[in-house]
């Protein structure tokens, strides 16, 4: 069983008759947005009553200018090339370990004994 998931998207809720179409709202592509903006909101109030220190806890603001700085120096930039070369890096051992290893399997009973 397959799940189109454009059509689930695109569903619209049941109108009532007596609603012109025109004024309806549609809560589906809305709904995520509002979502975001209460989550930003509560993360805003929370820092703010519970009174905690910008390292544990930073204002959304802070964490966007942060964003916006680290982008713009290079930082975020070269950090993340890091990161993608030390995964790949890992992706390569990986799977040639386990192609070697799959294959000594296959071929020898003694290592098949020795790993099983």
């Amino acid at each position: 069983m397959q799940i189109n998931l454009a059509q689930l998207w695109d569903r619209q809720p049941l109108k009532k008759a007596s609603a012109p179409a025109s004024r309806q709202v549609r809560w589906s592509r809305w709904l995520p947005i509002v979502v975001f903006a209460a989550f930003l909101a509560a993360w805003e109030l929370v820092v703010r009553f519970a009174d905690y220190p910008a390292y544990i806890l930073p204002t959304p603001g802070q964490v966007a200018r942060k964003f916006v700085w680290v982008l713009l120096d290079g930082t975020l930039l070269y950090h993340t090339g890091v990161t993608l070369l030390e995964m790949l890096g890992g992706l390569v051992l990986g799977v040639s370990v386990a192609t070697v290893l799959g294959y000594a399997l296959a071929k020898s009973v003694a290592v098949e004994r020795a790993l099983s």
